[in-house]
């Protein structure tokens, strides 16, 4: 493959995996990364995978393969595809339990396949730049985006303390298009205006130089920061980083939504009484108090968003990643150090 100058900051990252998209029987489910206009990556081996009753055993077939494996006990199986050149022509991943159940992806490519990662700048989307697109008049639909070969998926943006085995499909981003689904690149297309700006440009540059089709699965989640997208044994090996996880872990034991739930009738009470203070002084009135929710599912707990948009791609055969990570942990830090700049 050919050196790419697209971005200053390139995290490699070697194997990940794909989306169900298609309903299935209930004895069969795959990973949500498979799914109808899929890419899978070239000239490596492709997993496929997802759950069944235990025993059954599960075909898969693509591009002349047809490979089988039998479900563990807990139901999960997966199966393994040669590595496959690449290939523009839409064909059909034909998955089918013994047990009952089957499915079949449709206009399926085989290509490159990258992820994209990290905060606002890489979800910065499409219909926000001003250069070199247009959009059409008093709305944010982009013009001029035909690119058959281009399939785009943006995983839901979700936090978990624990690691998540798949993400949820249909979940509806800012601007009201399903996330957890493969688009085709398409002018006009509401999934494409919303996609990332800079990875829609990725695409097409690597499609430029390597004339095959391009799969972009888009992780990013704006505001989030370094630790967020690191795995909590990554973290646990880093000294510097033991005074955050004891703090943050801290706070998600201590939560609880009852505790919570009294938590802010105490506060409600002691801002109403200052909001009537104010107001009889003719004074701005302090900020209203809202529920704490649970630290845990908070988008920059340790791990947290790693483990619920990361690690359910983690089998999905991909070229590597492009990673816009920014320095925001500089005011997560836990040794009190003062900010720059406070003086001002």
């Amino acid at each position: 493959m050919k050196e790419l100058h697209i971005l200053p900051c390139i995290l490699a990252l070697a194997t990940l995996a794909p989306t169900a998209s298609s309903s299935i029987a209930a004895d069969l489910r795959l990973s949500h990364v498979f799914g109808d206009h899929m890419v899978l990556q070239r000239d490596k081996p492709v997993k496929v995978w997802g759950w069944a009753s235990a025993g059954a055993t599960v075909t898969v077939t693509f591009a002349g393969q047809t490979n089988s494996t039998t479900a563990a006990g807990d139901g999960s199986w997966m199966v393994k595809l040669n590595p496959m050149a690449a290939s523009s022509t839409g064909r059909t991943l034909t998955v089918s339990s013994t047990l009952g159940g089957s499915t079949k992806y449709t206009d399926v490519l085989v290509g490159e396949v990258w992820l994209l990662g990290s905060q606002s700048n890489m979800e910065m989307p499409l219909w926000l730049r001003g250069d070199g697109m247009k959009c059409a008049e008093g709305t944010r639909l982009v013009l001029g985006t035909d690119h058959p070969w281009l399939r785009i998926m943006t995983v839901p943006q979700r936090a978990s303390r624990s690691p998540q085995e798949s993400f949820p499909q249909d979940v509806p981003d800012g601007d009201g298009v399903n996330t957890g689904r493969w688009f085709v690149s398409e002018p006009k297309h509401p999934a494409i205006s919303a996609f990332s700006a800079l990875g829609y440009f990725i695409g097409v540059r690597l499609h430029e130089k390597l004339d095959v089709p391009i799969g972009l699965v888009d992780t990013s989640w704006g505001g989030t920061i370094a630790s967020a997208w690191g795995s909590r044994e990554v973290l646990e090996a880093i000294p510097e980083a033991a005074g955050m996880l004891k703090e943050k872990d801290a706070a998600a034991d201590a939560w609880s939504e009852e505790g919570a739930r009294k938590q802010l009738e105490a506060a409600l009470a002691d801002w109403e009484k200052r909001a009537a203070a104010a107001k009889a002084e003719n004074k701005r009135q302090p900020g209203k108090p809202e529920l704490k929710t649970d630290p845990a599912q908070d988008r920059n707990f340790p791990a947290a968003s790693f483990n619920a948009m990361i690690w359910p791609l983690r089998h999905m055969a991909m070229r590597g990643a492009f990673f816009y990570q920014g320095e925001n942990n500089y005011f997560d830090r836990t040794d009190r150090i003062p900010r720059p700049f406070r003086r001002w």
